[in-house]
């Protein structure tokens, strides 16, 4: 038993498949140290209607409706019962409850030292801080290409590969800017975590304040507290590190999805040294970002994103933005679009207002266009009249005539003559979406 007063907690984050689990069950073996699984519970509070306040208001429906949605694990079935007991019933706020959630354990354990694991935290990260002024913070970051290929054979991932490549990207980017202006955090790869692991694991000891301890490096049984129940691909924490996991995207991903992954997260890989990563590219990519997380026309938005990456010199990937949302301030050399400017709901309440917008918005596009930017309009046809029709109307005309290429997304409710005469389209500067040659002409229009 270790009679050293409790702490406030340590915190490991990053995106799912990481290793997130694997540097929990090393640390857990530690004396001092006390890793809980997975609660997503300050990123629940962090969502929770009224935050803090509401917490205690709804008490103790907030604490039942936040703690017992945890995956059941060898430390607890039902922690909100474990919580209010502890508590004798009081109100709390959202982080005493937390914090009781951390004692209840590392009592049991006899450990002064808690850290908490969950990789969506990593979206939280400054509210986390205002919390915990002190609290260190542990980012682990995998290779983007290997942690999307993982994501895609379980169940709380996607089976799009490049909707799970975005994720890693954005939860990468808001460690990123949340890092920027706090000094309380590390990062370690988990490549460095497998060929290197006492290296790395003295580094975050050194870290958190605490004694190495070669125990760390093997598995002793403690690991099965980590592991959520039913969830087969965690128990690999529990087994000696193996090494074959590493750079598996070369083994796993096609020649056309290894380009088209390190052009969209050439920026990521470059920032984290991953091999491949060139950043000498002088040609620059935007793209709706429903290329990357539509499910529908996967196959057509598949086909567009490999052509892309094939190119000589290939292109690197800026950024992604639907119209909705706003438009880069850096020209791109490329820009892929699949809509149509729009404000966001309350702005197109009033017609005025959407028009504003969207006048805007093609004065933005126009400046990109005269100064060099290639444009793609991806159509998907649509002749139906709602509120704002002749708005969209405007701006589906405008996008006709200023894009370089069109591709017209077929379907069986349109004819394709109507389409054309609807949309003033020149055959010439449109490719089918079925068409056999739609690659070998995309690629003639964006060299």
């Amino acid at each position: 038993m270790n009679n050293q007063a409790f702490q406030p907690p340590a915190f490991i984050v990053g995106k799912e498949r990481s290793g997130t689990t694997l540097l929990s069950a090393m640390l857990n073996r530690h004396p001092m140290v006390c890793v809980t699984p997975e609660t997503d519970f300050l990123y629940k509070l962090f969502n929770y209607p009224g935050g803090d306040a509401g917490f205690i208001k709804d008490w103790p429906q907030s604490l039942y409706s936040i703690i017992d949605k945890m995956d059941p694990t060898a430390h607890w079935n039902k922690p909100a019962k474990q919580v209010y007991d502890y508590l004798n019933g009081h109100p709390v706020s959202g982080k005493e409850a937390f914090m009781s959630l951390g004692k209840i354990i590392c009592n049991r354990y006899g450990k002064p030292l808690w850290i908490e694991k969950t990789p969506n935290h990593i979206l939280c990260l400054p509210f986390i801080r205002q919390l915990f002024p002190k609290s260190p913070i542990i980012h682990i970051v995998r290779d983007g290409r290997d942690v999307s290929n993982s994501l895609t054979k379980v169940k709380f991932g996607s089976q799009n590969f490049f909707e799970n490549l975005w994720l890693w990207m954005d939860a990468v980017r808001k460690f990123n800017s949340f890092s920027e202006n706090d000094g309380n955090n590390i990062t370690i790869r988990y490549e460095d975590l497998i060929q290197n692991p006492e290296k790395t694991i003295r580094e975050v000891c050194k870290f958190l304040n605490i004694t190495y301890n070669h125990e760390i490096l093997t598995p002793n049984g403690s690991e099965s507290a980590l592991i959520i129940k039913h969830e087969n691909h965690m128990n690999q924490a529990s087994e000696p590190i193996d090494t074959s996991k590493l750079a598996n995207w070369k083994k796993s991903l096609t020649p056309e999805l290894q380009k088209a992954a390190l052009m969209i997260a050439h920026k990521e890989l470059i920032q984290y040294g991953y091999e491949n990563a060139s950043s000498d590219n002088p040609k620059t990519l935007c793209i709706s970002v429903l290329l990357l997380l539509s499910k529908q026309h996967r196959q057509l938005y598949d086909s567009i994103l490999y052509t892309i990456a094939k190119t000589t010199p290939p292109y690197t990937f800026e950024s992604t933005y639907s119209l909705n949302d706003y438009i880069p301030k850096k020209q791109p050399s490329l820009w892929i679009i699949d809509d149509i400017p729009l404000p966001n709901p309350d702005q197109r309440k009033s017609s005025i207002v959407f028009f504003l917008y969207l006048i805007k918005t093609l004065i933005y596009i126009l400046k990109f266009k005269i100064t060099g930017t290639r444009f793609v309009w991806i159509l998907h046809p649509n002749q139906e009249k709602s509120r704002h029709w002749l708005i969209h109307r405007v701006g589906e005309l405008f996008l006709a005539k200023i894009a370089n290429i069109i591709i017209l997304v077929k379907d069986n409710k349109h004819n394709i003559e109507e389409i054309y005469r609807f949309y003033r389209l020149d055959k010439n500067n449109c490719i089918l979406s079925d068409s056999p040659d739609l690659c070998n002409r995309l690629v003639n229009h964006i060299k």
